[in-house]
């Protein structure tokens, strides 16, 4: 499955497929669009031939399927994997419910 960080750009191109669900290089589509299943988990921009189509990610952590359409067709949702940002960009205090973790000495103020 393909997967994307929260607030980052997922590229991806709309094509035609034939019966058998091969993609077809030619021809292109003239009115690609997409949407998405959950429209809360991000932003997407599709150009009319499918190109350079993108979503970016919002804040919604899970599964979200992006649905194409072109040609009067449309396609099953592709599933994109929205994973938290791992990269630490500030700092928090986060209080404890039931005593501090082990290893943490509280001192009151």
């Amino acid at each position: 499955m393909s997967s994307v960080i929260e607030g980052k750009v997922f590229p991806f191109l709309i094509r035609f497929t034939n019966a058998n669900g091969r993609v077809l290089d030619s021809p292109l589509p003239t009115d690609a669009s997409a949407t998405l299943d959950n429209p809360a988990a991000g932003t997407l921009v599709t150009n009319p031939d499918g190109s350079a189509c993108t979503l970016t990610a919002a804040n919604t952590l899970g599964t979200v399927g992006i649905i194409p359409a072109a040609g009067g067709f449309t396609g099953s949702p592709f599933p994109v994997d929205v994973t938290a940002d791992p990269v630490p960009a500030g700092v928090v205090v986060v209080p404890v419910e039931s005593g501090a973790p082990a290893g943490v000495t509280v001192v009151p103020a």
